[in-house]
Parts: C-alpha cells; structure tokens; sequence
C-alpha cells in the first residue's frame, strides 16, 4: 500500500483464507455511478477474484450499492498481466482483491496472487493470533 494512500475498503478475510504471495497495485475502469459507490466503501470485495480474459485483466463479481455485478476492467502493465496469467494457471492459484484505495483522487485496488489455505493451516493462524493476544495482555500487567 502506498504511503500517501486512503484506505476505502479492506477485504478482511483474504489473509485468513489465503496465502499471499505478491501483490499489485491496478487502477480501474468504472462507469457512472460505480465511481461514486466506490469513494464511499459501498463495494463488496470478499466473493470477488481477478481472471484473466483475452489477455486483459477483470475483477470478476465485485458488488455495488445497488447490487449490480459486472465484470470491471483493471489497469496493469503488459508484464504485470504475464505474471498474473502465469500465476493463474498453475492448480490451486488465486489472484484476489485486498483493498480499495483513494490515491491522489484516484480510485486504485491492491489485488494479491496467493494459493488457498486449508482448514489446519486456519486453525494454526487462528492459534497464532490466539498466543500474540495472550503475550501482550501478558507483558501489559507485569509490574516493572
């Protein structure tokens, strides 16, 4: 995420059902209203992913306001595309958005390639966070 970014949208369970391995920053291609709906966060990214068309890039069932679904072109460079097509034709690959940002009054979404996680490497991501909690409620009531 780029420093001098706003957050709009973060797709909060893409870390816990996927492992990321690199990530892209995209611009969009939106039509009317979806521009407005976007600046304000009334977007659903969490059932949305990115496939690759005729050589260009789409975020497939992003969901406005108003329930509409269709299919939004992304801006990326020609090498960034031949990464994202390779990553994604490789069994079990995903390329899926993280968050939606305003830079510089523009509308930008951060999409990720990474790989499913299965159900034990949840439950040890869950464990993880479990123990962190745990250390800093911890370290928090020792006197010094």
């Amino acid at each position: 995420m780029k420093q001098n970014a706003k957050l709009i949208k973060r797709n909060k369970y893409a870390n816990f059902n996927f492992f990321i391995f690199k990530e892209y920053l995209c611009g969009l291609i939106l039509e009317g209203i979806e521009v407005k709906a976007f600046r304000e966060g009334r977007v659903k990214i969490e059932n949305s992913y990115v496939k690759v068309l005729d050589g260009e890039v789409y975020l497939i069932n992003a969901i406005t306001d108003n329930a509409q679904s269709r299919n939004i072109k992304l801006l990326l460079k020609k090498s960034q595309i031949r990464e994202i097509a390779n990553h994604l034709k490789q069994k079990g690959n995903v390329v899926i958005p993280l968050s939606i940002l305003l830079s510089h009054n523009l509308i930008k979404i951060e999409v990720g390639a990474g790989r499913g996680k299965k159900k034990y490497d949840k439950h040890k991501s869950i464990i993880d966070k479990e123990n962190i909690k745990y250390a800093r409620n911890f370290v928090g009531k020792m006197p010094f």
